[in-house]
């Protein structure tokens, strides 16, 4: 989302993790024994439709984004579940469906945590009752060896829209890689991902914060 960046991630186009939206992480321990995945890009799956509107992010320099002036309307979401599009990361290691479906939920548990401070998280759309639904599309684990710890992350396509109308009042594609500076040892090699799925959920907020008090002007 094309709020500011936390501390402790940052975005590159050619870093070897994404942000797993995660959104908002987990293989087995073979992953020490594989080669490290490659980095995460910004994807246009056809999850969210039209890409040809979204601009880059002035604020962050691997997303691009939309905005509605209406997003400022709306203070109510229903928050979808989450698609998990990648069948195996990016280096070809089998996702089974069970982790692709913990990693999805945890996602949005992250957004709903985000969220629910200031806004209200609902069930059922209506009147004045935005959606927002998202896929994670890209994975790449993180892993330890006796040499280095290589980071891993995730790439995402979201989408805001009235949940009576189907109206786009925001979209964003963005992907994202822990700092190697905040790596640690761990036994999860989508520990990263994780983090990175907290990023996304915080920057979330922070954007329909922005856009409430007009810091983040919209793109139309």
């Amino acid at each position: 989302m094309p709020s500011a960046p936390t501390a402790q991630l940052r975005i590159s186009k050619t870093c070897v993790i994404v942000a797993c939206f995660t959104l908002l992480g987990v293989l087995g321990a073979c992953a020490s024994n594989s080669p490290t995945d490659p980095g995460v890009s910004i994807t246009r799956t056809g999850v969210i439709g039209d890409y040809s509107t979204l601009q880059p992010s002035p604020r962050h320099p691997d997303t691009l984004y939309e905005q509605s002036a209406r997003l400022t309307e709306y203070t109510a979401f229903v928050i979808d579940d989450i698609r998990f599009l990648p069948t195996t990361t990016l280096r070809g290691v089998p996702i089974d469906p069970d982790t692709a479906n913990r990693l999805a939920a945890e996602l949005r548990a992250e957004v709903i945590a985000s969220l629910t401070p200031r806004y209200k998280v609902v069930d059922r759309g209506g009147p004045g009752v935005a959606r927002i639904r998202a896929a994670v599309t890209q994975v790449s684990r993180g892993r330890t060896t006796t040499d280095a710890i290589d980071v891993g992350g995730a790439s995402v396509e979201a989408e805001i829209v009235d949940s009576v109308s189907g109206e786009r009042l925001g979209a964003a594609v963005e992907s994202d890689t822990l700092d190697p500076m905040h790596a640690r040892p761990r036994e999860d090699p989508f520990y990263d991902a994780r983090m990175v799925f907290r990023h996304w959920a915080a920057r979330l907020r922070l954007w329909l914060d922005d856009a409430h008090r007009g810091v983040l002007p919209p793109t139309r």
